[in-house]
This record gives C-alpha cells, structure tokens and sequence, in this order.
C-alpha cells in the first residue's frame, strides 16, 4: 500500500526539525575545525585535549552531513553544498589533511591567514542558512 501525496507531504515536512538541526550540528564542527585550525596554525601543533575536540567535528560532520542532505529545503541544501565547491570551501579543504593530521611544521604566516578568512566565510554562509531555514 502507497501513502497518499498527503501524508508523503506530512513526512517529508515533519523531517524538517531534523535537517534544521544537523545545520546546527554542522555550524559547530565548523566552530570546532576553526578553532582547532587557529592554534594549529599559530603554535604548530595541537595539544591532546585539542585533538579529542577534533575529532568531534569529525564526528558531527560524518553524522550530520547526510541528515542535512536529506532533510534540509532544497534551496538550502543547494546552498549549502554551493559553499563546498567556492573558493573559501576548496582552502578549508586544502588544509583540512592537515588539521586532521595535526601537521603543520611547514606552514607560513599567509597560511594562517587564509584559514581565517576561509573559515569566517563559512561560518557566515552557516548563519546565513540557519536564518534561512
């Protein structure tokens, strides 16, 4: 038996709580990644504490990202993986092996800097979609 187009709306809108909120959970990996790419960037490394941090952004975005995928308005979600193939979403890809790797020995003051703006170009894109949403 097929649900009717009624309730086939009625679920997709009732699903919709649960994309808002992997939005959120994906707003504060962001914030996590950020922050962790600040001090990698500035002091070469990252202490313990900091990469158990890390690693739940790693964690929020592997479990989110598809919630977010499914469950958010298609205009968001469009949004939303728009920001990934921009300019500021390909630097946060560039440096993010070596985020997760906690390498950076070899990087320079510029490096430092790109992070930064890549990454409040990202968190501004998240509150854009948030209000949006």
């Amino acid at each position: 038996m097929f649900a009717s187009p009624e309730v086939s709306w009625t679920i997709r809108r009732s699903r919709g709580p649960d994309g808002y909120y992997a939005l959120l959970q994906l707003a504060d990996a962001a914030m996590i990644e950020r922050g962790a790419g600040l001090d990698l960037f500035t002091n070469q490394s990252l202490d313990r504490k900091q990469e158990d941090f890390l690693r739940l952004a790693s964690d929020l975005r592997h479990v989110y990202e598809p919630v977010a995928e499914n469950f958010l308005p298609s205009a968001i979600h469009s949004a939303f993986r728009a920001f990934a193939t921009s300019d500021p979403g390909r630097v946060i890809d560039t440096y993010r092996d070596a985020l997760f790797a906690n390498r950076a020995e070899n990087s320079a003051p510029e490096d430092l800097q790109r992070w930064r703006m890549a990454t409040d170009a990202r968190l501004a894109a998240y509150v854009e979609l948030i209000g949006q949403a």
